[in-house]
């Protein structure tokens, strides 16, 4: 299977976590949506950079979409790629 396949799964599952600690990724991801357009698009609250993630050590803090994207990165990075 392709590491693109495997680290999507990984991201995913990351919003199966979110939701199993009480956290409601789909409302939060609304909300972050919400934000975006209510601001014309200048705020993207999702967007990091792959370089955000070497200096974050926990993905607390982070927005769900991000908190998921970081366990994709490091499931990319134990992986070697």
């Amino acid at each position: 299977m392709k590491v693109s396949t495997r680290s999507t799964f990984i991201h995913e599952m990351g919003h199966v976590m979110q939701y199993q600690n009480g956290m409601n990724p789909i409302l939060s991801a609304g909300f972050h949506q919400v934000l975006h357009y209510a601001s014309f698009q200048l705020c993207d609250p999702c967007l990091r950079s792959w370089k955000d993630f070497f200096s974050t050590l926990s993905p607390n803090g982070l927005n769900p979409e991000a908190q998921a994207d970081w366990c994709r990165y490091n499931y990319c990075l134990n992986e070697g790629y």
